[in-house]
């Protein structure tokens, strides 16, 4: 069933924008995810691999109740407390150097080769460290709980 869904998703996908149905197993896989779930829609998948390091990012709605699961299921954030965003202290991309950032909020950088990879959260929304594994694999998971979408970054180095 999950492979079947995979496929589907990864041929939807690919009217829309990038999916490999073998990085988005790898990016799990890396970052001990759980499957995506079979609700999710607007799956996008893309990084960069070289011999010494890779970044992949992922992006998909889904209903908040198969987020939850997707979240508990996840053997890399079994026991990781997320942090929360709200009004006070929000999720934001970096500003030019010169410019003062507010130190109440947290800021990402934003890669122009993934326009789709924007985790703005300024109302409601967490972000869950994958905390790095004994072969260097590492990265985040950051909901946006307002319009029920998640942002999956998973890197080695």
């Amino acid at each position: 069933m999950k492979k079947v869904f995979l496929v589907s998703a990864c041929l939807f996908v690919s009217l829309f924008g990038a999916c490999n149905s073998s990085n988005l197993q790898t990016t799990l896989k890396l970052g001990r995810l759980a499957a995506i779930p079979a609700s999710a829609s607007e799956l996008k998948i893309d990084g960069t691999s070289n011999l010494f390091s890779s970044t992949y990012y992922i992006k998909f709605r889904a209903p908040a109740k198969d987020i939850d699961e997707f979240i508990r299921n996840s053997p890399g954030l079994s026991g990781v407390i997320p942090t929360k965003f709200d009004a006070n202290h929000q999720l934001l991309p970096f500003t030019n150097d010169h410019e003062m950032r507010n130190t109440e909020h947290e800021y990402f950088g934003v890669d122009k080769r993934y326009p789709w990879f924007n985790p703005l959260i300024k109302t409601r929304g967490r972000k869950y460290e994958i905390p790095q594994d004994h072969d260097a694999n590492y990265g985040e998971v950051i909901i946006d709980d307002e319009m029920n979408l998640v942002y999956i970054t998973v890197s080695h180095s």
